[in-house]
This record gives structure tokens, sequence and C-alpha cells, in this order.
């Protein structure tokens, strides 16, 4: 089996890599790098570095994105820039990272009949709700560009689902706890 994590080199996609190592799965991370650089330190000494590979770049980019998804199974797209107060200062390089991105992604999942699209999502698409625990069920309310891209990336998940019978699957960053790849 082979994952692409994209945002491989942050907290979450690093966290995901550690662990689809440990049960011997083929990871390929893709990040542009700006993260924490070590958040991937353990990767010299993981007794299974041997199925992981990094690829630094930008999946703005359609070149890479048609690159990194030949052949890949599943897709887990954690990439994204995630400041809300610089999403509203500079609201098109948010869209363009955040949106145009994930829309690249999902045209290489259906053109290389990927598995499963699984989409980190954000508890900023509920805006400032009182309703503690939030829900997944709850109404979107974003408040900032960061969180309409999100929702927006999600609503794109669910019409490549409906239109072309990719699985997709949003898990927002506050809920997911474990990684389902049946």
């Amino acid at each position: 089996m082979r994952l692409l994590i994209t945002g491989g080199a942050g907290f979450i996609g690093s966290h995901l890599i550690k662990a689809l190592l440990d049960q011997k799965h083929n990871v390929i991370a893709v990040d542009t790098h700006s993260s924490d650089h070590n958040n991937l330190a353990f990767i010299k000494t993981h007794s299974n570095k041997h199925l992981f590979k990094f690829i630094q770049g930008d999946i703005t980019n359609k070149t890479l994105c048609h690159e990194i998804c030949k052949n890949t199974d599943y897709i887990l797209h954690h990439a994204a820039y995630i400041s809300v107060a610089e999403s509203i200062e500079n609201p098109k390089k948010y869209l363009k990272n955040n949106v145009e991105s994930t829309l690249n992604l999902l045209t290489e999942a259906v053109k290389n009949k990927c598995k499963k699209f699984i989409f980190s999502s954000s508890a900023a698409i509920y805006g400032n709700s009182q309703n503690l625990p939030l829900l997944e069920t709850e109404k979107p309310h974003p408040l900032s560009p960061y969180a309409i891209d999100k929702i927006s990336a999600e609503y794109y998940c669910n019409y490549f689902n409906h239109l072309y019978q990719l699985p997709t699957d949003r898990k927002s960053t506050r809920l997911t706890s474990h990684l389902v790849i049946s």
C-alpha cells in the first residue's frame, strides 16, 4: 500500500508518517518544509526508513501533484496555511494554497483511481460556536478566509465523491484520533 501525506513535515503529518511506517506502509510525504524541520528527525533512526520518501515541493504545482499521486492508494491531505490573522491580510494566498491545492490533489486522485482521499479540516469552520464539545454535525459558520477555505475544500471533497465516486473523508484535526484506511 502506498500513501501520500501532504504537509508531512508538520505536526500531524509527521505523527501520521511515524504511525504508518510502524505499520510497514510505503509513505511519500510532500511539504514546502515551511514547518518545523525537527518533526521528521525520527526518520533517520526508524527501522522502516527505507519505506519513506520525502519530496520538498508545493502542491499548488499541478505537475508536482501529477507526479506524486501516481500509483498512490491513499492521499492524506494535511497541508495548509493555518494563520487566521494572515488569511485575513492575504486571502488570495490562502485560497491558492488551501483550496487550489486540494483541487489539484482531488483531480489527480480521480485520474489515478485512488482508493480514498482523507482531508484534514478544522474546527474554524464552526466559527465561535458555544456548543462544546463541537460535533461535526453542527452547521458551519466560517468567520475568516482560512475557515472559508477549509469548508470550501470539504465541499470539493463531497463534490468529487458524488461526481466521481472518489471515496473522500473529512477528518477534523480536533476529532481525529486514529487513521482509518479501509
